[in-house]
């Protein structure tokens, strides 16, 4: 699990770095983010559902569980609309909207995999 821990850290540094560079540098630092962070969370949600099918996540831990990983999918998605709007119309607000969902995608995931990371490092 600690490539995990490392590729969540990577994707952080590639979302800050993104989020503080400049218009051309965002965009691209932010489609790896938001490559970075679905892999991410394609690997380890369903890893997770796995431990509750197989009865090593209660129910009551998978619906916590749930609610995080709809918060980071709903992240994901206003961060890629927000890209597809900076590409649309490159202003200093797009520029901005772009910076804040990346940060709240970054936390949102930051936090589902906080909280599911215990349950895998068990199986």
């Amino acid at each position: 699990m600690h490539k995990k821990r490392l590729a969540i850290v990577i994707f952080l540094i590639v979302a800050l770095l993104g989020c503080s560079a400049g218009k051309t540098d965002l965009r691209t630092g932010s489609y790896k983010a938001l490559a970075a962070g679905a892999a991410i969370y394609e690997s380890g949600y369903p890893a997770f559902l796995e431990l509750h099918q197989k009865g090593l996540v209660s129910d009551a831990q998978k619906t916590a569980g749930r609610e995080l990983a709809v918060k980071y999918w709903a992240a994901y998605h206003a961060a890629s609309e927000a890209l597809v709007a900076l590409d649309t119309v490159q202003s200093a607000e797009s520029k901005d909207r772009v910076t804040a969902t990346m940060a709240a995608m970054s936390r949102a995931l930051a936090a589902l995999t906080q909280y599911i990371q215990p349950f895998i490092e068990k199986r």
